[in-house]
């Protein structure tokens, strides 16, 4: 079992909550297969032993070859073709003649009906006509950088003036290879994540709904940390353990995108998909998936744990966990983080995991 942290930052101390939350994650991986862990900085002789990868990015193929992952039975993720097929930009129609090669109409076309009412745009053109096509949906667009996580690079525009001032700060560059994701705006919100992972064979899928404040530094909606239901099994089998319509939406939504998604051949032994809830300024009511996560993820410390719980005790089929993020945290622990597991325990962020309930 190797950690890899290839293509996470160097600085300091964000390099430390990449070691300790997916290096202990890749332990309780190892415990879970009987293996051996070995950390980032151990050399291994990869041509004369098995090696799993739990690497903090999703894979492509073509590099990923070079470290011996080529399917889901090599690592702990996500590997796809190319990078794009994973991000924001594939999610929606587009209003740009001239595309990258990993963005797809037809998928788009697809996966519709899943997804916010939106555009992607490959160009500064695209913007305004994007905007006001939006406009019949919502008077507040929200726009966003394809390739960004945690409420990252997004802007809310409600006018023209706001929407001017977004666009002088955009690279034309960078959207005409990466694209430019305009979504509706959604006021009263809420997150429900569903995914899976699978371990040597064995699938486990996930219902989480996330718990988010606002930033202090910038205003965004930041990634608290989120309680979490798992099951065995594929996701339909969640749908047996929804407590309400919103539960039962995002479900739905998550199955028949995954099953959609199958489209860019990809290879998954861990992905989730963000489904969105909310109203728009005119106060209609609508759902989405508006993100896919293909690699370790903020929930994964307690899957992975709840993992473990389900091959030590055949009898279980459902397991309640959580994941709490404390920011510049006191030596007094807040709620969620009684008898939990510390991932990462710095002066700058505490994470931790545990197992709330069994049956």
């Amino acid at each position: 079992m190797k950690l890899d942290l290839e293509g996470v930052t160097t600085t300091l101390p964000y390099r430390n909550y990449y070691r300790g939350r997916n290096g202990l994650v890749a332990k309780y991986i190892a415990n879970y297969f009987g293996v051996d862990y070995v950390d980032e900085k151990e050399e291994i002789d990869k041509n004369n032993m098995n090696v799993y990868y739990v690497p903090p990015v999703t894979q492509v193929r073509g590099l990923s070859h070079l470290k011996g992952i080529n399917d889901k039975n090599d690592f702990y993720g996500l590997l796809i073709d190319k990078i794009g097929h994973v991000h924001k930009a594939i999610l929606h129609k587009t209003n740009t003649v001239n595309t990258p090669d990993f963005y797809s109409v037809n998928f788009s076309k697809i996966v519709e009906d899943l997804v916010l009412p939106g555009v992607t745009v490959f160009s500064k053109e695209g913007i305004e006509k994007a905007y006001k096509e939006i406009g019949y949906v919502s008077r507040a667009v929200r726009i966003k950088i394809p390739n960004e996580s945690d409420g990252r690079d997004q802007f809310t525009v409600e006018n023209q003036t706001e929407l001017r001032t977004v666009i002088n700060k955009l690279q034309e560059e960078k959207i005409s290879t990466e694209g430019l994701v305009l979504e509706v705006n959604l006021y009263d919100q809420n997150t429900i994540s569903v995914g899976y992972c699978d371990l040597q064979g064995e699938r486990y899928s996930f219902l989480a709904l996330q718990k988010n404040d606002v930033a202090p530094e910038d205003g965004r909606d930041r990634y608290m940390g989120a309680k979490i239901r798992v099951v065995r099994g594929n996701i339909s089998n969640l749908s047996a353990i929804a407590n309400n319509r919103n539960e039962e939406i995002a479900i739905i939504k998550s199955q028949k995108f995954d099953q959609f998604y199958s489209y860019f051949n990809p290879s998954i032994s861990r992905i989730s998909y963000d489904c969105l809830f909310g109203k728009t300024s005119k106060e209609d009511s609508l759902s989405g998936i508006t993100d896919i996560t293909g690699r370790l993820g903020g929930t994964c410390p307690a899957l992975i744990m709840a993992a473990c719980e389900f091959k030590t005790h055949n009898e279980l089929s459902k397991i309640e966990a959580e994941v709490t993020l404390n920011y510049n945290p006191q030596s007094t622990e807040i709620e969620g983080e009684k008898d939990a597991v510390r991932f990462i325990d710095l002066p700058s962020l505490r994470l931790t995991a545990r197992i709330n309930k069994k049956g």
